[in-house]
């Protein structure tokens, strides 16, 4: 359901009833999915006529920044999936699944980089700082990339020999490693403005 965004300078848009509108004997009825779709676009244009032709930045960034709760969400189910592969792996182990797990440590550590990426994004989310979009897909793919690289190497014993894994990796940190700096530099400027 589509909440009304707040637009400039705390002024809101507030329409939770749109009644129906007679146009003689035709019967014009707005449906709650129709409303909700009249809505968001009644506060774009509303945006566009307030800043003069310009959609208002703070708007862009927060829509943007919905990535972030994405990235989350895969992490989270990234940690839920590992944790139940652990679980019939060594706890109540399934014939065939303890064998697929070779490297039960480097697992765990895949399980905790995923609940603390997740934590990251909605952290970053919720912080109340319009931070660059492209900063938050930076976090948002590295926070997911960075633990998958521990969870193929938990199934794969010659991962760190491999090429494709290295340059893989590589990738990975450095595209997280852009997106966290970007996002810290954003949040300090934020600070001390």
């Amino acid at each position: 359901m589509y909440q009304s965004q707040p637009v400039n300078r705390g002024c809101h848009v507030f329409m939770n009833t749109i009644a129906d509108v007679d146009q003689g004997d035709k019967l014009f009825a707005i449906t709650v999915e129709n409303r909700q779709t009249f809505l968001y676009y009644f506060d774009v244009v509303l945006l566009y006529i307030i800043n003069k032709g310009k959609i208002d930045g703070d708007f862009v960034n927060r829509f943007g920044m919905e990535i972030l709760l994405i990235g989350s969400a895969a992490c989270v189910t990234a940690l839920i999936l590992s944790a139940w592969l652990m679980t019939f792996a060594k706890w109540f182990p399934i014939p065939g699944v303890d064998a697929f797990v070779i490297d039960y440590k480097t697992l765990i550590r895949a399980h905790v980089d995923y609940a603390l990426m997740a934590l990251f994004c909605v952290g970053f989310y919720g912080s109340g700082v319009n931070l660059p979009v492209i900063a938050c897909w930076c976090v948002a793919i590295g926070g997911f990339t960075n633990p998958t690289i521990f969870t193929i190497a938990a199934f794969d014993t010659n991962f760190w020999e491999k090429k494709k894994w290295k340059v893989f990796t590589a990738l990975s940190f450095v595209v997280s490693s852009v997106g966290f700096v970007w996002i810290a530099y954003t949040m300090l400027q934020h600070a001390i403005a």
